[in-house]
């Protein structure tokens, strides 16, 4: 997800707008003016992967825990590091 990245981002931003704006509600504006449009482009992947991270039910965690033993198969490995030969940095090697 992007969630820690969104609050480092926002954080970093909000300090740069209370630095240039000295007024507090108008570094409020100017940061909320930036960064709404970036977290909006951003959220609704979050909102889909929640799915990973939070399974809401039992038919989620089925599906969960079935994707997990299948990237522990050996097949899959192989075929991970097939992929990463062939896309390089798209596909983070272990221990990455």
């Amino acid at each position: 997800g992007m969630g820690a990245s969104l609050g480092l981002a926002g954080a970093d931003l909000l300090g740069s707008m209370i630095e240039r704006y000295p007024d507090p509600e108008h570094a409020l504006r100017e940061w909320e003016q930036r960064l709404r449009p970036f977290v909006g482009y951003h959220l609704p992947n979050g909102v889909s992967m929640r799915r990973a991270f939070i399974p809401a039910n039992r038919a989620e965690r089925a599906v969960r825990s079935a994707m997990t033993r299948l990237v522990r198969m050996p097949i899959s490995r192989s075929l991970l590091g097939r992929a990463r030969a062939i896309g390089g940095a798209l596909v983070p090697s272990e221990g990455a």
